[in-house]
């Protein structure tokens, strides 16, 4: 900690979430489960002074940028923000490569950037490189480690990448922008507040909650393979389903039959499912809830990890009705 005490602006606990995001980073270094990729072409050619410039101003706008996770030496895991932190910026030419060539390596630089580990201590956390196209085009990777924030924001950086360097590409001056957003440091919520509203928390009131929520359950909600898998290096893999406009209605009659939101309708479904596939009665399993249900002003334009996973159980007691376990489920809620 002696290198960059000079350079420490706040020093933080960490979330439960970014606790388990931590110790899975120091499990398996070599684990891509939590780094986040979005690949993004565009026909802008963007000035690599105003790429440089873009990503400082995004640091000092948003703290998480400049943050690093600090567990040696240390009695209990934090997040440390610096004043300053560089986010790792390369420029890869590829415009001397036909298009089919360039493909190829820009998948593989795709690939390799994605199996690079995080070293969540000195590493920043988000990297950008810029692959420039014969035809003109950039190729933006952005690659973040998720612990240092969630999708929603996510959206919040790409937008904010574009405006900024826009402006700056129109003329705008870089002094008068970065002014721009320290002063906007003043008025507006950061990730801290949450942070630090998070800490005042009734921690032993919540365990007490999940305690008695998941007493005597003892199972494992697992579903086995009918086939032997597939070969393969992905540790992570998107499925995506629809379901059908006819299931769709049913649930929505459901929903407004029983006065519940089709989002519990739709848990309990879940929860039937694996209980028909488990083959018990009684399944935990795992509900990603948004986080941003805290008092704070402006908590949906902060940038940071907000997320969290909480068990979901579903039990069906003997002769029970579909109404009246959907029921039983919302009063969870």
């Amino acid at each position: 900690m002696a290198k960059v005490n000079n350079n420490i602006e706040n020093i933080y606990p960490l979330t439960p979430l970014q606790e388990g995001m931590l110790f899975y980073n120091l499990y398996d270094k070599g684990s891509t489960a939590y780094v986040v990729q979005n690949v993004i072409k565009t026909s802008r050619i963007m000035d690599n002074d105003i790429i440089k410039k873009t990503l400082y101003i995004l640091s000092q706008k948003y703290s998480v940028l400049r943050t690093i996770f600090v567990y040696e030496k240390v009695k209990s895991p934090c997040q440390v923000v610096l004043k300053e932190k560089e986010i790792e910026f390369e420029i890869i030419d590829y415009s001397n490569l036909d298009d089919k060539a360039a493909e190829l390596e820009i998948e593989k630089v795709v690939s390799e950037d994605l199996k690079r580990p995080f070293d969540l201590q000195k590493d920043s956390a988000l990297r950008l490189k810029c692959i420039r196209k014969k035809d003109g085009t950039d190729i933006l990777i952005f690659t973040y480690h998720h612990i240092i924030m969630d999708g929603w924001c996510g959206t919040i950086i790409f937008n904010d990448f574009f405006e900024l360097s826009e402006r700056l590409s129109k003329g705008t001056s870089y002094n008068a922008i970065l002014k721009e957003i320290v002063d906007e440091r003043e008025y507006k919520p950061d990730y801290g507040v949450y942070l630090e509203w998070l800490v005042k928390q009734d921690i032993e009131q919540a365990e007490k909650y999940w305690e008695d929520e998941l007493e005597d359950y003892d199972g494992d909600c697992e579903i086995k393979a009918m086939r032997k898998p597939e070969p393969t290096e992905e540790q992570m893999r998107e499925a995506f389903a629809n379901v059908s406009r006819e299931i769709t209605a049913k649930l929505k009659v459901e929903a407004e039959r029983t006065g519940i939101t089709i989002n519990t309708v739709a848990e309990t479904a879940v929860g039937i499912m694996l209980q028909e596939y488990s083959g018990s009665r009684d399944v935990v399993f795992g509900k990603v809830v948004s986080g941003r249900n805290a008092d704070i002003t402006g908590i949906e334009d902060i940038v940071g990890l907000f997320i969290n996973t909480i068990p979901l159980r579903v039990t069906v007691e003997k002769e029970e009705t579909v109404a009246e376990l959907i029921k039983k489920q919302q009063k969870k809620g």
